[in-house]
């Protein structure tokens, strides 16, 4: 059962949708089980063939660092320059070690006369030459001959270079790394005030086009005050924003005592009598030419002071004046009007005082909606210069910025021209011993080889594991069933640990909540069978679960351990040394005798008996015909423990009446082909037994 046939191999291929359940695969469920597995084999491996490159020479590293000697790497290290991603301090190394470098390669006599003089030789006894690799921020120069060698590189963020000596012989390393430093500062004892007169030029050019473009846009801010028309756009913005408040106020004040002029000369209207006299009274009001023009003078002084109010305050000496004079002329207005007209009334004369009124609140509205879109038609124009403004005086402001560091700058690096200066100084010279051995072992590719040799050892296992896998087609989850020809119900239950007794009542609930569609199946049956491919698969503990749970239904339940060759039931009860089936077959209990209760559940409980190793014949398994055609009589559930299929020899359920079978195994301990053998076999025992479903016990989560 253990190989896979070719049409089995077919049906899984084009039934995926049937053999998936809930995304699930065959590949995520092997995964999952042998991972770990996979992952330690891979571990081992791995440190097997690390430890064997132990047993080749270690390459030793020395290494010497070099740093900018005094003022020199204070007052300048940090400083920003235009040169890109590099401080000043950088690139004045940046200029000496590429100096160096470059006159190193093109000088062969130099190299030749250093690779002779250290006898760096290459695999094949011939002495080498150099490889190299610049960029603005980092330098690395190599002399290299099977990992050992000379590498010389510094980086920008370490402030700092290194040169270091590869060798299998630790004082040769020591030299190698000494000697090209000592090589290296020689080249580079030359006062570094070219270096320095370069980054000066720089810094030059840099303040001589920060102040052109400061120039230009003062020049552009000029030109954007002389068109709008400005001085101080901000004063001018508040002061005529303050101005569009009081004008709108004002405009606000006109327009309610023009309404309330409206209101009343309409009921002075429904007041007056003589419709008639109304009528002269217009006439004489329009034809008077003096009238008319202390009218016109009345608007005029009406809109000076409506200005004055939004310009000046009531107290200013042009305000009063202003408004003095627009007092006496609508008192002239009002007295040339009395004498015009005649006919005095009180309604007449009211109307009078407020037509006069009117006249001053006409020409105030008129010249209040004249000064606001004044007012705002401005102020579009000064927010447009604003943000113009804004813009080049942000630019300014950047470029002040750039200008100052680009000034302080210079002003250190010149200061730094000016003094004696130093170049490198050894910090750090390369050196051997017992106290630091274990800091210059280097073993260029030992991490590589681990971090390889795990991955090759891992995608290899997996690879085998998974063919193996799919060779055998194990089940480990009751999902795979699907695929089988006699399709069947299934329920998978993960391994539960236990540890006292005490937890057994919330041990048989889990069991319960998982197998809780298999116990609803076996309800209308009174005689259920569990049985298990071999030993050890815990059906014995699904058979108490079962039971338990017919007994909370209210049912009366017996328990009988039938499986005659392990008796886990019995044992697990502590009912060993009890009489049992075994005694009431050979004839020497009654069946009264045999039964007993568990002290957990209080389920009435047939042990195995206490006869063990009993050689049975199918003659002296008549009386459990017998015996199951009593018990049946008093209880209404019966739940049989038979043993595996695995025990031929034993086939105690053949005596049974037609019962329901559940068939409990061991997740990963059988194959999808000897299940699908079990269940075939009930095609041949349907008057006999029903399958009600598979439990697949004890999955690894």
């Amino acid at each position: 059962m253990g190989y896979m046939r070719f049409s089995d191999l077919i049906r899984r291929i084009t039934k995926v949708g049937t053999y998936s359940d809930h995304h699930k695969n065959w590949l995520f469920t092997i995964a999952q089980m042998k991972l770990p597995l996979v992952v330690v084999g891979s571990g081992v491996i791995a440190l097997i063939v690390t430890l064997i490159t132990f047993l080749f020479n270690p390459i030793y590293e020395a290494k010497t660092l070099i740093v900018l000697d005094g003022d020199l790497n204070k007052i300048i290290k940090g400083s920003e320059i235009s040169f890109p991603y590099t401080t000043a301090a950088d690139y004045i190394r940046f200029e000496f070690f590429a100096n160096h470098s470059v006159m190193l390669m093109h000088s062969p006599q130099l190299a030749d006369q250093f690779v002779k003089r250290m006898n760096i030789k290459d695999s094949s006894g011939d002495l080498i030459f150099t490889d190299y690799f610049i960029k603005p921020n980092l330098f690395r120069l190599v002399f290299s001959n099977d990992g050992q060698g000379i590498k010389a590189q510094w980086v920008s963020d370490t402030q700092q270079f290194s040169i270091s000596g590869y060798s299998k012989d630790p004082d040769k390393a020591v030299a190698y790394s000494r000697n090209y430093a000592e090589s290296f500062l020689k080249e580079n004892a030359n006062n570094p005030r070219n270096a320095l007169g370069i980054i000066v030029d720089r810094l030059d050019n840099q303040i001589s086009e920060i102040r052109r473009q400061e120039d230009s846009i003062d020049a552009q801010i000029k030109n954007i005050r002389k068109r709008y028309r400005i001085s101080d756009v901000d004063a001018e913005s508040l002061s005529l924003i303050n101005k569009i408040y009081s004008i709108r106020s004002d405009l606000d004040s006109a327009h309610l005592d023009e309404k309330a002029y409206q209101l009343r000369i309409d009921q002075l209207y429904r007041k007056a009598k003589d419709k008639e006299a109304l009528k002269k009274y217009k006439v004489i009001m329009d034809s008077n030419p003096t009238i008319t023009t202390l009218k016109a003078k009345m608007e005029e002084l009406t809109r000076t002071l409506a200005g004055y109010s939004v310009e000046l305050t009531k107290e200013h000496p042009l305000y009063k004046v202003t408004e003095k004079s627009l007092n006496a002329t609508r008192e002239a207005l009002e007295k040339e009007a009395k004498e015009s007209f005649y006919l005095h009334t009180d309604v007449l004369t009211a109307m009078l005082k407020y037509d006069l009124n009117h006249t001053i609140y006409r020409s105030q509205v008129e010249h209040y909606n004249a000064l606001l879109k004044a007012a705002e038609s401005r102020q579009e124009e000064l927010s447009a210069a604003q943000l113009e403004l804004g813009k080049l005086t942000d630019q300014k402001k950047q470029l002040a910025a750039l200008l100052s560091t680009a000034l302080t700058n210079h002003s250190n690096v010149s200061n730094v021209m000016n003094k004696p200066l130093s170049s490198f100084r050894v910090v750090s010279p390369a050196s051997i011993d017992k106290t630091n051995l274990k800091y210059y072992k280097h073993f260029p590719k030992r991490k590589r080889i681990l971090a390889l040799t795990f991955l090759a050892s891992f995608f290899i296992l997996s690879f085998l594991v998974i063919g193996r896998e799919l060779y055998a087609n194990k089940l480990y989850r009751g999902w795979q069933l699907s695929s089988l020809k006699h399709p069947v119900n299934y329920t998978d239950v993960p391994m539960l640990a236990i540890s006292s007794v005490k937890q057994m009542n919330a041990f048989d609930a889990a069991i319960c909540k998982y197998i809780h569609k298999i116990c609803l199946a076996t309800n209308d049956a009174q005689i259920i069978r569990v049985v298990s491919g071999v030993k050890g698969e815990g059906k014995a503990s699904i058979a108490r679960a079962l039971a338990a749970y017919h007994q909370k239904m209210g049912k009366t339940v017996l328990l009988v351990d039938g499986d005659l060759t392990n008796r886990s039931s019995t044992i697990g009860f502590g009912f060993n040394d009890r009489p049992g089936l075994t005694d009431h077959i050979t004839g020497g209990k009654e069946i009264k005798d045999i039964i007993v209760h568990d002290q957990m559940y209080n389920i009435p409980f047939v042990p195995a008996g206490s006869q063990v190793n009993l050689d049975l014949k199918p003659l002296m398994l008549k009386p459990l015909k017998e015996l199951f055609a009593v018990l049946a009589a008093d209880f209404e559930k019966i739940i049989f423990i038979d043993v595996p299929f695995s025990n031929d020899r034993l086939l105690i359920s053949d005596m049974l009446p037609p019962h329901d079978d559940i068939i409990v195994v061991e997740s990963g301990e059988h194959s999808v082909f000897e299940i699908d053998h079990f269940t075939g076999m009930y095609e041949f025992m349907k008057d006999k037994s029903i399958l009600r479903g598979i439990v697949v016990n004890k999955i690894i989560a």
